[in-house]
């Protein structure tokens, strides 16, 4: 009566390689380690593409890591009041790679100026772009909100991020290393009300809202 099994489906043969800085093995995760490690190779611009609160930054971070690209990273939010220029941005990260999360909220002005960065940067050595959005930028394009010069740059070198509805194996994996995070450690094993309550909810703002849940529950 204590003791609550979970069952998915996945493909035949299936065998994960977990990754240590991702609480997960689902098929879906696996997925996207895969395509970060493809892409991770060379100064090649890359976009990460996902739902709100599935982890796009950290999935860009990840891809940094595994690329070896020497030099600084830096992150910019293209969704704060306040977006530093271009010239700015170069200047603190050098010959690195950032990385411009929401990229389709960039001012025009900076989408242009990170276009034509790439196209002069070629196949060569130089800083490295990366982005994250949350939609198909070409959609943007068609609407005249986003550069069709820098979204042919960006499209064709996609990574998608899961949702947690798309990783339905991890999401208790997910709850409890939150609630660990949350409570120092304290956390016991979820009881199976909580583990049910979880698992039939379907979280739309994804890990975000999960981690959120998991710091109330550990509070109260």
């Amino acid at each position: 009566g204590k003791l609550t099994l979970l069952y998915t489906l996945q493909p035949r043969g299936f065998a994960p390689a977990p990754n240590p800085r991702f609480v997960g093995s689902s098929p879906a995760l696996m997925a996207m380690i895969h395509d970060l490690t493809a892409v991770a190779p060379g100064s090649a611009p890359a976009l990460l593409v996902g739902e709100s609160g599935v982890g796009r930054r950290k999935a860009a971070a990840e891809l940094h890591r595994v690329s070896r690209h020497r030099g600084p990273y830096g992150v910019v939010d293209c969704a704060a009041e306040s977006v530093p220029s271009w010239e700015r941005i170069r200047s603190k990260v050098g010959q690195g790679v950032i990385t411009f999360a929401h990229i389709e909220l960039a001012p025009m002005p900076l989408q242009r100026a990170i276009s034509d960065h790439i196209t002069a940067l070629g196949d060569g050595e130089g800083l490295r772009i990366l982005a994250t959005a949350g939609g198909d930028l070409r959609r943007l394009v068609r609407g005249g909100a986003f550069d069709p010069d820098l979204a042919e740059h960006l499209s064709r070198r996609v990574v998608p991020v899961p949702t947690l509805r798309e990783r339905a194996e991890d999401l208790i994996p997910l709850a409890f290393a939150f609630g660990r995070a949350a409570s120092n450690d304290a956390l016991r094993p979820l009881s199976q009300r909580l583990t049910l309550a979880l698992s039939l909810h379907p979280w739309p703002q994804n890990l975000r809202e999960l981690k959120d849940t998991m710091t109330r529950v550990c509070a109260e």
